[in-house]
């Protein structure tokens, strides 16, 4: 098992990457941290909210970009809630999610990486 860590801090059990004054979602507590974020399929099903603005360290970041694979593979995800801060979604982001069933997309979304939602066979 791979145990580099993907992230900078944790906040609200969600995982940030720091990018400039900006922050990158990379995943949840939820993960198995093995590079690939795979929830364990015996989890509760759970809705994520990501949240606009984070603070680490004392510095406000505004969260802008759901990073590539941050919760591909998250069986248990049902839905996701994103804020008009982000602008991009990263390729195979929610890959595999396959219980997600509703995602709200911003219009300051204005990239969407390939696979983003491959696999949400219930969306």
């Amino acid at each position: 098992m791979n145990t580099t860590k993907t992230f900078d801090f944790i906040d609200n059990g969600l995982h940030f990457k720091i990018n400039g004054n900006h922050v990158t979602v990379s995943g949840s507590v939820l993960d198995n941290y093995d590079g690939f974020n795979n929830m364990f399929h015996d989890k509760a099903k759970c809705d994520i909210n990501i949240p606009a603005f984070v603070i680490n360290n004392g510095v406000k970041y505004a969260v802008t970009v759901i990073g590539q694979r941050a919760f591909s593979g998250c069986a248990n995800i049902v839905s996701v809630t994103i804020p008009n801060t982000v602008t991009k979604i990263g390729r195979s982001a929610f890959f595999g999610c396959s219980e997600m069933k509703s995602v709200n997309i911003p219009s300051t979304v204005t990239e969407i990486g390939e696979y983003a939602f491959y696999g949400c066979k219930r969306l």
